[in-house]
């Protein structure tokens, strides 16, 4: 019990950090120089940050060269305030922090005992000297305006400069060799499989760039997508750096209900339903779900939930029996007429039994004719996902808080996509089961020294691709499509994920 102890101790100092150093995944910085209307440094000024929302309160004082600087601040709106002995007293009440910012924000202090309002003038700079990477922030309400058909997070990405998809590349297919996708997005031409996603600081991925849990967009308070030349602050990637961080509970109970509805009855009809008289597809997407959140205790203690449900039945249309891969093509059926205008009956004879093997029908290849008829028609192709999430702010005191965050996912996917290549006796399902808690200890030792201890729990996550039953052969036909079982099913992995 000693050395668990001793171990955990040496653990937690080591996390500990200056607070001139980088802001972290999940935080942001205020920074700055208090000076008089002179010009002259003012050491000894008290600059506190008080969050509206929650009303946690941070304190810092200027060194001899009248900088401060408050870091590890979850990001929201400030009240920034300033005193002095022999100045008045100077503040800003709606300083906005992002998502792995270092903001500075110098104040020029007036001798006046009368207390006056100090505000940001002007356009921010369009070089942030504080920052080395570039990075982009997709704020809250960029996320709550934007439309977002799929509503996953990744599409606010692409409405940055360099991105593309990853998943058009064959290289960058990760599919082909571990079982998982990508990440999806490409920035600058970087792999899809080396980005890496944090959502409040610990990480989502699969160890291929893909997530392991969907982060609903009614929880997303704001991102950061860092593109390059990050520092080793923002995690172990290669490729892009993304920053998530949920919302929290305020000092007001605030919620949401939302249901998104589409279906082929709200729709214009299906133009593939001309393919297959008499049959009418089925499309329908039904996305429910809700938040709510608010205080325990004020100014202590809050709490916000959120769930979201996405029922998705899309229709997939399959057509092998007229495919022009099936008949002669143009050089072919130009031999064929040469044949058939030969004064040879046994020529004539040739080209006859030649045309009857260059077409697949039921008569010439009856049990080929009737696989491909019987793959053939209207499909539905089936997603179901589930995702809770739960989070707890406890701030003890001006030194210290907790965060911590529960997120449980169950998804199912029986879908055969739509490609035609892929036929319905080729199709896999895959379920996803996840399950990942992350708990945040931010401790203040003094003005200088800050620590931040995090922690990431994710045990028996579970991602199973199944093909139908029962096995068959699998046959592949270049060009046309592929028949039967996909070499690459069954594919069964569970994971133990444990972070500090």
């Amino acid at each position: 019990m000693l050395t668990k102890g001793l171990t955990f101790l040496v653990l937690f100092l080591l996390c500990a950090i200056p607070v001139s150093a980088q802001v972290d995944v999940a935080s942001a910085t205020l920074k700055g120089t208090i000076t008089d209307q002179q010009g002259a440094l003012v050491p000894g000024a008290v600059v506190t940050a008080t969050s509206i929302d929650k009303g946690l309160k941070r304190t810092a004082t200027t060194d001899s060269e009248g900088a401060y600087s408050i870091a590890v601040l979850p990001p929201g709106s400030y009240k920034v305030e300033i005193e002095a002995r022999g100045f008045g007293k100077a503040f800003n009440d709606d300083v906005r922090l992002t998502v792995g910012q270092s903001l500075v924000f110098d104040v020029q202090l007036s001798t006046s005992t009368i207390t006056a309002q100090v505000a940001i003038t002007g356009d921010l700079p369009l070089i942030e000297v504080e920052r080395t990477q570039q990075a982009n922030t997709i704020s809250t309400q960029l996320v709550e305006n934007l439309p977002n058909v799929g509503r996953t997070f990744q599409n606010y990405v692409y409405t940055l400069p360099g991105v593309n998809s990853s998943t058009a590349p064959r290289a960058q297919i990760a599919s082909r060799v571990t079982g998982f996708q990508t990440s999806g997005f490409s920035i600058g031409g970087s792999n899809g499989r080396n980005n890496l996603i944090t959502v409040d600081g610990g990480e989502n991925e699969l160890g291929s760039g893909t997530t392991r849990y969907d982060v609903s967009t009614e929880a997303i308070q704001e991102f950061q997508v860092n593109r390059n030349s990050f520092s080793a602050e923002f995690g172990f990637t290669a490729g892009t750096a993304v920053n998530i961080v949920t919302k929290s509970g305020t000092n007001s109970f605030h919620g949401s209900g939302f249901i998104y509805y589409r279906s082929d009855a709200t729709s214009a009809r299906n133009p593939f339903d001309t393919l297959n008289p008499g049959e009418k597809s089925a499309d329908k997407q039904v996305f429910p779900g809700f938040t709510f959140g608010g205080p325990i205790v004020k100014n202590k203690l809050f709490f916000f939930t959120n769930y979201e449900r996405t029922n998705t039945d899309s229709a997939r249309f399959r057509t092998y029996t007229n495919d022009p891969l099936t008949r002669p093509n143009g050089a072919q059926l130009a031999s064929l007429a040469i044949l058939d205008a030969s004064a040879s009956s046994n020529v004539r004879r040739i080209g006859t039994n030649l045309r009857a093997a260059l077409n697949t029908t039921a008569a010439s290849y009856p049990a080929i004719f009737n696989m491909l008829h019987e793959s053939e028609g209207v499909f539905t192709g089936v997603a179901r996902f589930n995702t809770f999430s739960a989070r707890v702010d406890y701030h003890i005191s001006n030194s210290d808080s907790i965060n911590g965050r529960f997120t449980l996912t169950r998804n199912f996917t029986d879908d055969i996509g739509a490609s035609n290549v892929a036929s319905p006796s080729i199709s896999n399902t895959l379920t996803t089961r996840d399950q990942t808690a992350v708990v945040t200890w931010t401790h203040s030792f003094s003005g200088s020294v800050i620590n931040q201890l995090r922690g990431q729990f994710s045990p028996n996550n579970l991602n199973l691709t199944a093909p139908p039953e029962p096995a068959v052969t699998g046959l592949v036909v270049s060009g046309f499509a592929g028949f039967g079982r996909y070499f690459g099913a069954p594919y069964d992995v569970t994971q133990d994920r444990y972070q500090i």
